[in-house]
């Protein structure tokens, strides 16, 4: 099925290379023994995904990047005297990995750093405050990469836990106090703003007996662009994933549909996440696949759509200078086909596959059903989308959001012009 991906995937030069030109097997064996614990993967050293190479990748350079003011402090408590390797920046993911996905859903970021520190014979409380400070932030960020909700800053602080946030980007905190190191997982992300919504809200959602429709006419991304000039921004945090900012008109998109895929794929819900709603409520798993299927109601399910994200949108990913995920090629440049067919019927959700696990699209979804938990996001955009009035004439005939709606403007230009709008209609009646 992905033999083409895995084909792309060999060829891109994602592998590690010793000095002598070879893979190295060491640190190949260190990403696939951390993506087998964040992931489930049976053998993840085959890399079935070409997406996921293009994640690790990201992982390693956020790390690396992070290697001077958090990591080495860290490095220095266990005692390490060589420089940080890609072997042991790995090696030190997995591990958090571990206590992330397979610990209590009460782990904090001091329990994980603790079971760190305990190998080398080292206690939290033998470092000094600054040290102690960058360790956590160590963690902190190695938490971001295994968890992608947010981007934790590379620098650190006194008495802070530091997060990066993208232009633009309103309503989350910057920093946390160093005391939430101490409380679980679950609370610190919560704390940071509204990355997940709370239990209380998906339930109102799931049980609401008058939920509001989300129509793709308004909010596919060549109506976005056409009619209401949102330009797009591709983000590396989950939680920013559909944030409109109505003042600048930048709407962000995660950037990595492969790590979402994966996830829902693994079958086991991350407890420290999930511990924020309840075993009938996964919240990050439910999370995940709304971010999928948003890729088709934006991208994937309309013609226009597609070639905006073919001819402009693609670009605009890889001119970042960041890591391109190779599945958005699919979930976002094709048509529902064979390509889409391909794909697990585990990453999309329940209420839009059939019995073979095939993607069903519809013209219009539901807050309630297909999004409960991105449902406030997508409407709050296509109503900013269905206020808008073309601008141009070029737009006025791009514009598809109502296409049984034929304004008599469209007569004013030529004689021509009346004529096509009225046969554009009777052919649609």
């Amino acid at each position: 099925m992905f033999q083409k991906w895995r084909q792309r995937a060999r060829s891109s030069g994602d592998l590690e290379m010793s000095t002598s030109g070879r893979p190295d097997v060491a640190v190949l064996a260190a990403k696939a023994k951390f993506a087998g614990a964040l992931f489930g993967i049976q053998s993840p050293s085959k890399f079935p995904w070409p997406g996921l190479p293009s994640y690790l990748n990201y992982v390693q350079r956020q790390m690396e990047l992070a290697g001077p003011a958090c990591l080495q402090p860290l490095w220095d408590a266990f005692g390490f005297t060589t420089p940080i390797t890609t072997r042991q920046i790995f090696e030190l993911l997995h591990q958090v990995a571990v206590c992330f996905d397979h610990t209590s859903a009460a782990v904090t970021i001091d329990e994980i750093l603790q079971s760190l520190l305990t190998p080398f014979g080292c206690r939290i409380q033998d470092l000094g405050p600054d040290s102690q400070a960058c360790c956590r932030q160590a963690v902190f960020k190695a938490l971001s990469c295994c968890v992608m909700l947010f981007t934790a800053s590379l620098e650190c602080a006194p008495g802070r836990l530091l997060v990066d946030l993208s232009p633009g980007i309103v309503g989350f905190r910057s920093n946390l106090p160093m005391e939430m190191s101490r409380r679980p997982i679950s609370r610190l992300i919560q704390e940071l703003g509204p990355l997940l919504p709370s239990q209380e809200h998906i339930l109102a959602a799931l049980n609401d007996t008058r939920p509001s429709a989300l129509h793709v006419s308004s909010l596919n991304a060549a109506s976005l662009k056409f009619i209401s000039k949102i330009r797009i921004t591709w983000t590396s945090s989950l939680g920013c994933h559909l944030l409109f900012n109505p003042l600048k008109r930048t709407l962000a998109i995660y950037r990595f549909p492969t790590y979402c895929a994966l996830q829902c794929m693994n079958g086991e819900s991350v407890s420290a996440i999930d511990s924020a709603g309840s075993p009938s409520c996964p919240i990050f798993a439910l999370l995940l696949r709304e971010v999928m299927l948003s890729y088709r109601v934006l991208f994937g399910q309309r013609r226009d759509s597609r070639k905006q994200f073919q001819k402009v949108q693609k670009r605009r990913v890889t001119d970042t200078g960041d890591e391109y995920d190779p599945l958005l090629d699919i979930v976002c440049g094709e048509p529902l086909g064979r390509h889409v067919d391909a794909l697990p019927g585990d990453i999309w959700p329940e209420a839009v596959v059939d019995e073979s696990g095939r993607l069903l699209e519809q013209d219009v979804y539901s807050t309630s059903l297909e999004f409960p938990l991105l449902g406030a996001r997508l409407l709050k955009i296509q109503e900013f989308d269905v206020r808008q009035q073309p601008s141009r004439v070029r737009d006025l005939w791009r514009d598809r959001r109502n296409p049984l709606q034929c304004p008599p403007a469209r007569g004013r230009w030529s004689g021509s012009s009346v004529s096509n709008s009225a046969d554009k209609c009777w052919s649609l009646m």
